[in-house]
């Protein structure tokens, strides 16, 4: 029996980590719009991609919300990218309070 590639980028078995992906609970999750109001809890779809790169005025405009002089701190600006950049863990997704504050939950 031939074995399986393993991934460089995860370390592990690519088919594997794709039928993770297809099983992701926060890629299911399925609530009623009363629900989510009263959990205050509006699940946000990811506008990005794998291969999402941020572009440079994300990437200033997150700077600037993390704190980061932008000017004077250039060297941090990869924090920012990285940030954008970088998807969320298996089973996490994006969410919204009914006043418009995001927070991210696990939902495996």
């Amino acid at each position: 029996t031939a074995a399986l590639p393993l991934s460089s980028a995860t370390g592990g078995n690519p088919y594997i980590e794709a039928v993770k992906e297809l099983e992701n609970p926060a890629n299911h999750v399925a609530f009623t719009a009363a629900e989510m109001r009263a959990n205050n809890c509006w699940p946000l779809e990811d506008p990005h991609g794998p291969g999402y790169a941020p572009t440079p005025q994300e990437v200033q405009e997150y700077a600037r919300y993390l704190g980061i002089d932008t000017v004077h701190e250039r060297a941090l600006l990869w924090i920012a990218y990285r940030g954008l950049s970088t998807p969320l863990p298996w089973g996490w997704r994006a969410c919204a309070t009914n006043d418009g504050a995001t927070y991210f939950v696990d939902f495996s």
